[in-house]
């Protein structure tokens, strides 16, 4: 597709198949039942964009089910690819023939640009938290600039949720300068890190101090594997809090551009639980989108109601 590109990686979020073994699903979208992602082909029933700093996901769905999906630069930078994607999956009787939902950075904007409508971020990684598989009841999102912590209700309600979006430290942003600085691509970042057993302690989690850190500390000769682990650890300590005062219980997933195997083991070693991740797991928020529009008419007039706790509504509301 014009335009298109990996999240953060070749092929996904972790740079190859993006699944830990832990899950016990499907790489492939379309393989695994289980997953509630299909790849069957068909007309599409509803589509679902999810706009993030680095990155654009969007997705077209039939009865629930995915049938196509892309990922774009962020929509500041490729708007007209994104609008091309969405056209060329929607018949030609008219564009708002398809009912279309938004979510993230620029999303009322995106919306009224598409004839669309749009949720916040929080509601829809709740909607899409069932291609993780059933019963899901911890979600951290690793996006580009924010990381997002929440706790599930049944029915991919939101309980509780905290999120960290005044800092880039913990982020798919502070994972790229990093990378950069330990000589690697974005993708080989987590693999360096998990060849280590050991972890070398970054000190900071800002992202400019924690570079000139490791700078020094290559300078020392410390091995970039020990220094990766040490990222991940740093990062993984910080999620923990975010966590603690929410509260976490399993089955817990990571997920996002930035989520990846040696963060989830990190973060489950400190809190003591298992953390996962899922090859989709960087299209939840523009699959939850997708599956709110499937139940939204033309006029926005709910078809199957979906309780929402008023009190989540996003803290950071990005027009």
């Amino acid at each position: 597709m014009i335009g298109a590109i990996d999240a953060f990686g070749p092929n996904g979020p972790n740079g190859a198949t993006g699944v830990s073994s832990a899950t016990g699903v499907s790489s492939a979208i379309g393989v695994s039942s289980a997953t509630g992602v299909s790849s069957a082909t068909g007309v599409s029933s509803a589509i679902g964009l999810d706009l993030g700093s680095r990155r654009s996901k969007v997705v077209s769905i039939n009865n629930g089910q995915v049938v196509d999906h892309e990922v774009f630069q962020a929509w500041a930078f490729d708007r007209k690819s994104i609008i091309r994607w969405v056209d060329e999956r929607r018949p030609q009787i008219g564009r708002n023939s398809i009912p279309l939902c938004v979510t993230g950075y620029s999303r009322h904007v995106a919306a009224a640009k598409l004839g669309g409508i749009a949720i916040t971020e929080i509601r829809a990684f709740g909607l899409g938290s069932g291609v993780l598989g059933q019963g899901v009841k911890t979600l951290v999102d690793i996006g580009g600039q924010d990381a997002k912590a929440m706790i599930l209700a049944p029915g991919g309600l939101v309980d509780n949720f905290e999120m960290n979006d005044r800092c880039a430290a913990g982020t798919g942003k502070f994972f790229e300068l990093l990378a950069t600085t330990l000589g690697v691509e974005f993708g080989e970042l987590a693999q360096l890190a998990i060849q280590s057993a050991d972890a070398v302690p970054i000190s900071s989690t800002c992202a400019v101090f924690a570079e000139s850190e490791i700078v020094g500390r290559l300078a020392e000769g410390v091995a970039p594997g020990l220094l990766a682990r040490g990222v991940f650890r740093a990062v993984a300590e910080r999620l923990a809090g975010m966590l603690r005062r929410i509260g976490f219980r399993e089955p817990a997933f990571l997920v996002g551009g930035g989520a990846n195997e040696c963060l989830a083991e990190e973060l489950g070693k400190i809190l003591g639980i298992r953390f996962n991740t899922h090859s989709e797991g960087h299209l939840l928020g523009a699959i939850g989108a997708a599956r709110h529009a499937e139940r939204v008419t033309l006029t926005s007039q709910i078809v199957e109601p979906i309780p929402e706790r008023p009190s989540l509504e996003d803290k950071n509301d990005r027009t």
